[in-house]
């Protein structure tokens, strides 16, 4: 069990307003989760977001991979 929404969002403020460096976040949806949160949370991090109940996975991974 991870993190909600808002407890991602809360944290996030507090450590980007620390000055720490950004951790960039790419987060997959699958099932019931909120594509509008998860898209929130990448735009926050500097990431991406990708579907993964459409995407093939290998490819999704090999992207993300290629962020780093």
């Amino acid at each position: 069990h991870g993190l909600r929404y808002r407890e991602f969002r809360e944290r996030w403020s507090g450590r980007s307003a620390g000055g720490a460096d950004p951790i960039r976040t790419f987060p997959i949806l699958f099932g019931e989760a909120s594509s509008t949160e998860l898209d929130d949370i990448a735009r926050l991090t500097g990431g991406r977001s990708f579907d993964g109940r459409s995407a093939d996975l290998r490819a999704v991974f090999r992207e993300i991979r290629g962020y780093q």
